[in-house]
């Protein structure tokens, strides 16, 4: 790949040309990598650049991560300074891509899974100057996200869709839930939606979030 870029990645151009398309961003899930999500990037709109990247520390072969986990009785959480250092490489990519391919600025839109749907609401929050809009599937805040996040006034035009499975194993519903919570104290335009599936993406909720994705290309 380009060494001119800060992540690897894989890329779908979009079959509907623009002088300055919309990117969307692709974030996998822990111990994954790039092909991943990238395995439905043909089915969504045809107006967007599709970039998949893969996660900057290697768990083992074809394996990644965007954060270490640590863990305690109560909870498993981030390495929360990793989490916030990948934060910034995804804002320093984006600009990348900006310069490189020429996309709108205006419309970045970022879609994680898992450890990539933390990484996805982090970055959105923390940086919304860059972000218009960010699909959190089966995700939800790391501890500091809040913290960092920046005034209200900053982030009133984010728009937010978060999917979750009532029957996750690895993040259960009750943690995306205690996630809606904080969100709707934000002035953001929030959809959620719960889902008959475990720790996975379903029909269903593909079939969702790419009808909303779709309508936030045209906004």
């Amino acid at each position: 790949m380009n060494s001119n870029f800060s992540f690897y990645f894989l890329k779908r151009e979009p079959s509907i040309k623009s002088d300055s398309p919309p990117l969307l961003l692709l974030l996998h899930g822990y111990g994954s990598n790039e092909a991943d999500l990238f395995s439905f990037a043909e089915e969504l709109d045809p107006r967007l650049l599709i970039i998949s990247i893969r996660a900057p520390q290697q768990l083992g072969p074809h394996q990644f991560q965007w954060f270490a986990l640590k863990y305690s009785k109560e909870v498993i959480d981030a390495d929360l300074e990793q989490a916030q250092k990948s934060c910034e490489q995804i804002i320093k990519f984006i600009d990348e891509v900006i310069t490189e391919y020429k996309v709108d600025a205006k419309k970045i839109f970022l879609l994680g899974f898992s450890q990539g749907a933390m990484i996805s609401l982090h970055t959105a929050l923390v940086f919304p100057e860059k972000i218009n809009s960010a699909i959190i599937l089966s995700g939800r805040f790391t501890s500091i996200t809040f913290e960092k996040k920046k005034s209200d006034s900053e982030l009133k035009h984010l728009k937010i869709f978060m999917v979750h499975g009532l029957h996750d194993e690895v993040i259960p519903i009750t943690r995306a839930r205690d996630s809606k919570l904080l969100l709707e104290k934000l002035p953001i335009e929030l959809t959620y939606k719960e889902y008959n599936m475990g720790h996975w993406i379903d029909n269903d909720s593909f079939r969702d979030f790419s009808i909303w994705l779709s309508s936030k290309i045209d906004n």
